[in-house]
């Protein structure tokens, strides 16, 4: 969304009692508003969760609270599971959109996808992610994830592309 990867700000750093999202949003270029996760260490990670865990119902009355327009569309990315704030945006999601790369571990966590979803009315699509069709192993999951997911899973998998890996290494210094 054109954020620099230095910025520290985010929605990690507000407190879950106050009462606005301005100090943590940006606006793009394409005057798209936006409010980043942010950088965050462990122990604020683990501090945040806490915030959250002890204010459940605090993302859907940030929601209420942001004064968007009827039409908005609201996309929130969030850490995989088990984690406070993706079962907080889980609980007010009309669809789920989940990425994961077909590999046994995730296959493994299923389960917990599947019990933060229970009685929900949600939509939920599964996009794999780095697929490489040349891994025996990874198509043996691959084929086993398509059984199971069958209409939940995106029409297509994603196979890694260089350019993005070179984006990742020149935005973390490796390059």
């Amino acid at each position: 969304l054109g954020l620099s990867p230095q910025e520290a700000d985010g929605l990690s750093r507000l407190k879950p009692e106050s009462g606005s999202w301005a100090h943590a949003s940006f606006r793009n270029s394409d005057r798209v508003h936006f409010i980043p996760f942010g950088r965050v260490d462990a122990a604020e990670l683990w501090c945040f969760e806490q915030r959250l865990q002890a204010a459940p119902g605090w993302l859907d009355q940030q929601l209420d609270g942001a004064g968007l327009p009827a039409d908005a569309v609201v996309l929130i990315d969030t850490p995989r599971l088990p984690s406070v704030f993706a079962h907080q945006a889980i609980q007010l999601a009309d669809v789920v959109l989940v990425v994961e790369r077909p590999a046994l571990a995730w296959y493994a966590g299923l389960r917990q996808l599947g019990c933060a979803l229970a009685g929900k009315e949600a939509q939920t699509f599964h996009l794999l992610n780095q697929v490489d069709a040349s891994h025996e192993l990874q198509n043996d999951v691959l084929a086993v994830i398509r059984g199971d997911l069958g209409d939940r899973r995106a029409p297509f998998p994603v196979h890694p592309a260089q350019a993005i890996r070179r984006a990742f290494a020149s935005e973390s210094g490796l390059v």
